[in-house]
């Protein structure tokens, strides 16, 4: 029953804008939890990031939780 209300989502995305040194890339990982199928949701991901705003060895970890309700 557990494995029916959690999801794991990952993502990695990678920008090289013509103003940028470095690209810069971010890599996404998290879980979705469902308390009540669509209703109510939790959302944990944690992201890391290379090259922020294309400068070379500034990187950047975050972690974002967010509750969605809908009523």
């Amino acid at each position: 029953m557990f494995h029916k209300k959690v999801e794991i989502v990952a993502g990695w995305d990678s920008l090289d804008a013509d103003n940028y040194a470095d690209c810069t890339d971010r890599t996404s990982v998290g879980l979705n939890w469902y308390l009540n199928k669509h209703k109510a949701k939790l959302q944990t991901t944690f992201r890391s990031r290379e090259n922020v705003g294309g400068v070379s060895g500034v990187d950047l970890d975050e972690l974002f939780v967010q509750f969605q309700f809908v009523f």
